[in-house]
């Protein structure tokens, strides 16, 4: 049974008495719903919308078999119906339109005709396609159609209403359904296929960020996560947006950012939307690591395997490193996992360094750690929420066979939540994981793009592996160097801290955070100057170090290869102190050697 609607019923019987409808909107007039001018200029001291008010009147008075034409008068053209002047064109109408005056005058005498001639109820189109939620236009024409009964199914939720364009109709549900137009004898049938928009864009979403300040790449990331996961899509829909350039937050600070986000998807509107994204910056959530995650045994996979299993406990920050080569002879995809198994929501504050996929291990290693640092010098970094009963991949790096990932970072469950989490490092067959992990493995930040998943076949058997974790990932050296004296020697990474488990070290100490302190004396009645050098003493090397809270990156060295790190001028009798802090890089040769030594007025190494 159809649901019948009648458009306009009190003015019926005015309509029914002229064989023309005539009205206007603002500077536009129709004849039998079809627009057949619209006045931009203002002429002979009228407004446009007084122009078109008074066309209308002089059109009602026309018969309906009178004809319309178009006649010189001067530079200008008249148009009629029959004899009657209805308006007259002038240069400034042609200029707003943007056409010649000629073509003005022919363009509105053929509408007027078409108009003129229009059965009482016609359509223009036979579907009409519309989004869910909005008014569309249904493109009915004719001195009727104001009046006529427009029909759809009762459970289609399609509502028809008069605008400016005449009949509408707003759907509330996505199908295709059959319309029927009545008027008299007269019926006509037409279909609404009714799409829904490619996306819900939100105008508002908050995230958090923590840092002295928060860095921009902090706030970026925080952002996108935001826009992905806030953002309702259709299946297969796609957002494009630009975050443009982002500053630091301010600790305490909340500060709003606009973005345009834009969604297209098959058989869906287009949906464009600003939205304001709410930026807090938490303050200090960072709290030195307790223990440390040596994620790299084996450090070639060879199959598809679990690579590293631990919980992450409330109130025991930790730092985990991965570092892997694809030994197999095909892809694969590494990722790593956060798992809420409780049934409460679950927060962490992350600082991450992922180097990009590389063949050269040492210079993963290398991107690694200076992406980590430059984010763990400010304590900058994100709060991230997950579900209960779910898990967040926060590392996936697809890997050609041959080729490392790599990466360290920080990770700290929050109080208010579960007390610990599951954390797994594996490797896994690429075209085995969902679409939305692949496409997001390729950005460096899965957890910003893929929502949370179940953890149910990910985390099944999960047993935490105490051999690879390391208490306490910390080393403090203090050294004394005197001019005139020795040169003093730091190795980095040759006393190895031990493991949980008894009579187990960390050869390299890879990942453990070294704070040297280096008291210089200068005991002669002469100035001197004093180098700290890095020297690639096991091998093929990079090194990264504040130095008096000066961050210096080196390069890659060959063996034995060294580069300063800093120089000190020291005057007669003056002492000082140095302190640098460095890691040893996964995929370089440690231990590794700080050289302090005086500089002589050649430029080179004292003796």
């Amino acid at each position: 049974m159809l649901r019948t609607f009648s458009l306009g019923l009190a003015v019926l019987l005015g309509c029914l008495a002229s064989a023309m409808t005539v009205r206007t909107s603002d500077t536009k007039l129709f004849l039998n719903e079809v627009l057949v001018a619209e006045f931009r200029a203002a002429s002979e001291g009228l407004r446009p919308d007084q122009r078109a008010q008074q066309a209308a009147a002089q059109l009602r008075r026309v018969a309906s078999d009178a004809k319309p034409s178009v006649k010189a008068r001067g530079e200008n053209r008249q148009i009629l119906m029959g004899t009657r002047v209805l308006w007259t064109w002038t240069q400034l109408d042609a200029r707003a339109a943007e056409t010649s005056l000629s073509d003005l005058a022919k363009q509105t005498v053929d509408r007027l005709e078409r108009a003129r001639t229009l059965a009482p109820v016609a359509k223009t189109l036979d579907t009409v396609v519309l989004p869910v939620g909005r008014a569309v236009s249904l493109g009915l024409i004719g001195s009727q159609v104001r009046v006529a009964a427009l029909q759809a199914p009762p459970d289609s939720g399609i509502r028809f209403s008069l605008g400016e364009a005449g009949p509408q109709a707003t759907a509330s549900k996505v199908g295709q359904y059959p319309i029927q137009i009545r008027w008299g004898s007269t019926e006509l049938s037409m279909t609404l296929t009714v799409l829904p928009y490619a996306a819900q864009i939100p105008a508002t979403l908050a995230v958090d960020v923590a840092g002295a300040p928060a860095s921009a790449q902090s706030v970026r990331v925080a952002v996108t996560r935001a826009i992905e996961l806030g953002v309702v899509r259709e299946p297969g829909a796609q957002l494009s947006y630009s975050l443009g350039s982002l500053s630091p937050v301010e600790r305490g600070q909340v500060r709003t950012v606009p973005v345009t986000v834009r969604a297209t998807a098959p058989n869906a509107f287009e949906q464009s939307a600003t939205m304001s994204i709410r930026v807090r910056n938490l303050g200090s959530l960072f709290q030195p690591e307790q223990e440390l995650w040596y994620c790299n045994d084996p450090e070639n996979v060879t199959q598809f395997q679990s690579l590293f299993m631990a919980n992450l406990r409330a109130e025991r920050p930790a730092r985990i490193l991965y570092h892997h080569l694809n030994a197999m002879r095909q892809p694969m995809t590494i990722l790593v996992g956060v798992a809420n198994r409780s049934d409460k929501p679950a927060q962490i504050f992350q600082i991450l360094g992922d180097g990009e996929p590389h063949l050269n291990p040492v210079l993963v290693g290398y991107q690694a750690a200076d992406r980590f640092w430059t984010e763990y010098e400010n304590q900058s970094g994100v709060v991230l929420t997950i579900p209960p009963q779910s898990w967040v991949p926060i590392v996936a790096r697809p890997l050609a066979s041959g080729a490392t990932m790599s990466g360290l970072g920080y990770l700290r469950l929050l109080p208010g939540g579960p007390e610990q989490l599951d954390v797994k490092a594996f490797s896994a067959y690429t075209l085995s994981l969902s679409p939305q992990i692949r496409t997001a493995s390729t950005t460096g930040q899965p957890w910003a793009y893929v929502p949370p998943l179940s953890p149910e076949s990910i985390f099944r058997g999960f047993q935490p592996d105490p051999v690879h974790i390391y208490p306490n990932p910390f080393r403090t050296e203090e050294v004394k160097f005197e001019v005139g004296g020795r040169f003093t020697f730091i190795r980095i990474g040759e006393r190895a801290i031990p493991s949980q488990v008894p009579d187990r070290f960390l050869s390299g100490n890879f990942g453990v955070h070294y704070t040297v302190r280096v008291d210089l004396k200068n005991p002669l009645l002469t100035p001197a100057q004093v180098e700290v050098v890095f020297v690639a003493s096991a091998g093929y090397s990079g090194g990264l170090f504040l130095v008096n809270g000066q961050y210096i990156r080196t390069k890659l060295l060959q063996p034995q290869g060294e580069e300063r790190i800093c120089r000190i001028r020291l005057e007669p009798g003056e002492s000082r102190s140095v302190t640098i802090q460095t890691i040893p890089l996964s995929g370089s040769s440690y231990p590794a050697t700080l050289a302090v030594r005086p500089i002589d007025t050649m430029g080179g190494p004292g003796r």
